[in-house]
């Protein structure tokens, strides 16, 4: 089981958070450079209009199913957002990132932080 200690700053996605009519391979929202530890990580995404995300830890900055450890399929409502929380095992040098898993029209914001368990 993971915990929470003093010291243990949190990550938080480094890419643009908003952006508009993005296709599948808009990266929303990435943190990448993550050292061998289990994170907690929370994923902020939504749109103007409905909206499937990729919630991904993946192993490069590759766009193909090769470079993912894992991937997480969530929709939003039009003009809502969601809040999804995951545990990963990341590697040294993995990344999490969110990517629209269909392309639409409209706007978006995501965010994405990450904290190591102790």
């Amino acid at each position: 089981m993971g915990v929470r200690t003093f010291g243990n700053q949190p990550l938080y996605s480094t890419t643009a958070s908003t952006g508009s009519t993005p296709s599948t391979t808009t990266i929303a929202a990435q943190i990448q450079g993550l050292a061998s530890e289990l994170y907690e990580v929370r994923f902020v995404v939504g749109a103007s209009t409905l909206a499937d995300w990729r919630l991904e830890h993946a192993l490069s900055s590759a766009l193909g199913s090769t470079a993912i450890r894992q991937q997480t399929v969530v929709y939003t409502a039009s003009g809502q957002s969601g809040e999804f929380i995951l545990t990963y095992k990341a590697e040294s040098g993995d990344r999490f990132r969110v990517i629209p898993n269909s392309s639409f029209t409209g706007t978006f914001a995501c965010d994405i932080s990450a904290e190591v368990m102790a």
